[in-house]
């Protein structure tokens, strides 16, 4: 076995899965998108992608919307008169919740991305604190490690009398607890630092730098919720070389919470390193499961999947 690639997505709002669901959720109520939009045109730029189809990227024109007291409605209304192929925007019945869906029911992956889609609270994000929800490219080969932990609960011994003097011994198994995944990376990422920590990217200009911001006292940590998936090559002969795996196992821990430390020292490049917890979750029957999950692909399921080149996008701020 041997850790190759992992990627990673912001959770809906509200901490559910968009594997789960199948669908991204964005705000409820009425919120105020203003600053992310031209203040004259009042237009902003958004990206979608479905399954392994091409990024598509149009100018929402919120002008007539209200976008200072937008509703999911009429948010809806403007993303789909862009015409994406493929995705369709609407409310959710179950939350009432902006919603993005792939039109065709079998395509798995739906993601967004933008300063846009993040005021509009894809990927639980806001405006400056995330760009919406969307795969973060694990795939350049500068995974060094990913190290899980599956915690257990004690187990449980009780020692009494049978009633004819004899002493019994009874132990019953302790449960399966939290998962944990330590993934330590070459890359130090501003943006996986902010899936994982928070607080503000706010992007340069021709006169300002580039900015980031840790999280303050008062941010809410319950906006930092991610599912990781870290893809692992399966060897079974005793001799192998590069590419002889016969399979690929795909582990999925799912509302991962955590945070990045920053691993290196003076003369040495720094690794960029995520510490990070997985609880149980709800499945979609509404059972409780425990992280991870495990797909195991051949090698002809994995070229199908295209994972790596079809639905991870390698820089999405120039897709």
């Amino acid at each position: 076995m041997w850790a190759k690639f992992w990627t990673c997505r912001r959770q809906n709002p509200g901490g559910t899965s968009p594997l789960i669901d199948g669908k991204l959720l964005g705000f409820a109520g009425i919120i105020d998108i203003s600053t992310a939009l031209t203040s004259d045109t009042k237009v902003g730029e958004i990206k979608v992608k479905a399954g392994t189809g091409p990024v598509q990227k149009g100018n929402a024109n919120f002008s007539a919307a209200s976008p200072a007291a937008l509703t999911p409605t009429a948010a809806a209304t403007v993303l789909n008169a862009l015409a994406f192929n493929g995705v369709t925007f609407g409310v959710d019945t179950a939350t009432g919740r902006l919603m993005a869906q792939a039109s065709d029911i079998s395509v798995k992956y739906i993601q967004i991305y933008s300063e846009l889609a993040g005021a509009l609270n894809f990927g639980d994000c806001r405006y400056k604190r995330g760009y919406g929800s969307y795969f973060y490219n694990g795939f350049t080969g500068d995974l060094k490690s990913a190290t899980p932990t599956e915690n257990w609960n004690e187990d449980t011994t009780v020692e009494n009398d049978n009633g004819w003097g004899d002493k019994i011994v009874y132990t019953s198994p302790g449960n399966r607890g939290t998962a944990q995944i330590s993934i330590v990376d070459r890359r130090l990422s501003i943006e996986m630092k902010q899936m994982v920590d928070g607080g503000t990217w706010i992007p340069g200009t021709a006169t300002e730098p580039e900015q980031y911001n840790p999280p303050g006292p008062d941010d809410d940590p319950n906006e930092r919720r991610i599912d990781v998936h870290v893809f692992t090559h399966l060897f079974s002969n005793k001799q192998n070389t590069s590419g002889s795996q016969t399979h690929v196992e795909e582990k999925i821990y799912i509302g991962c919470v955590g945070h990045s430390t920053e691993a290196g020292g003076a003369g040495s490049w720094t690794d960029g390193q995520y510490d990070l917890t997985a609880a149980s979750y709800k499945d979609l029957d509404g059972v409780e499961q425990n992280s991870p999950r495990s797909n195991f692909y051949t090698r002809s399921q994995w070229e199908a999947l295209n994972m790596q080149h079809g639905i991870v996008v390698d820089n999405w701020a120039e897709a």
